[in-house]
């Protein structure tokens, strides 16, 4: 290397120290700050992946935008010979509307996430109930309450029972059902 160059990188650091100083810091927090993000999306990561059967209900999810192929049909078939369980489940997004007249304040209707299940779900973890009841119960159609209609039960967060003033047990229509 030509000596020069190191002479006079020693004496501009000599002459206008305070400026190293300074690049020297936003170098450090720039890396700082890069490897922070780093380790939270790492610690994120490895959260997600821990409780991922959890969160999913299973190992694998599949999401689809269109119904299934009769090719698909036939692969999820064959999974089901190979004693491989899976449930199928639909979510859309839906308008809950009060059955009666709402108390001052509450919302008459609500733009809601709805999630079909079958009986199976969840395969992996539980869903927890206040009061605690079994989904087969409260999800099963209770023709004698609702006139001779088949009147369906659901499982709702608790915001929802309070933004539309509802309470456990009461009635609701989602769309036009």
């Amino acid at each position: 290397m030509n000596p020069f160059i190191f002479s006079m990188a020693w004496r501009e650091t000599r002459g206008a120290w305070r400026h190293f100083l300074y690049f020297f810091a936003c170098i450090a927090i720039g890396v700082g700050a890069l490897v922070g993000v780093s380790l939270f999306g790492m610690n994120v990561d490895r959260a997600v992946t821990k409780e991922a059967r959890g969160l999913l209900g299973g190992d694998l999810e599949i999401r689809l935008t269109h119904p299934l192929s009769l090719a698909g049909q036939t692969v999820m078939d064959s999974l089901g010979e190979r004693n491989m369980v899976f449930t199928h489940v639909s979510e859309l997004i839906a308008m809950a509307a009060r059955t009666s007249q709402p108390p001052s304040g509450a919302q008459s209707t609500q733009i809601i996430e709805l999630k079909a299940i079958e009986s199976a779900y969840p395969l992996y973890g539980a869903i927890r109930l206040d009061p605690a009841q079994s989904l087969d119960v409260l999800l099963h159609p209770d023709e004698i309450r609702c006139g001779g209609q088949s009147c369906f039960g659901a499982v709702v967060q608790e915001s929802l029972l309070i933004r539309m003033g509802l309470s456990v047990g009461d009635h609701f229509k989602i769309g036009h059902v």
